[in-house]
């Protein structure tokens, strides 16, 4: 916490340059109704890139979407059209 209000402080993965990103109310209750299912110091558990990615193609299918996915892909779109 700085000044009273929760933040997240950290460095960026590739570069190392630090940053700070102060919470607000909606994202602070995001966080807290997730907090029973947390198994480290990671706010969410995401899990393995190849659980991601699996995870990923069973939406897919749901979806009726047919093209190949994988977080790489969707990282780069904003939607995937059928």
């Amino acid at each position: 916490m700085l000044g009273g209000s929760p933040w997240i402080v950290s460095k960026r993965q590739k570069t190392g340059v630090p940053f700070q990103i102060k919470l607000m109310d909606i994202p602070m209750q995001i966080i807290k109704g997730y907090e029973p299912y947390r198994i480290s110091n990671n706010l969410f558990n995401i899990g393995s890139h190849d659980t991601i990615n699996k995870r990923i193609k069973e939406v897919a299918k749901l979806c009726g979407i047919e093209k190949r996915t994988s977080f790489h892909c969707l990282r780069h779109n904003t939607f995937l059209s059928r």
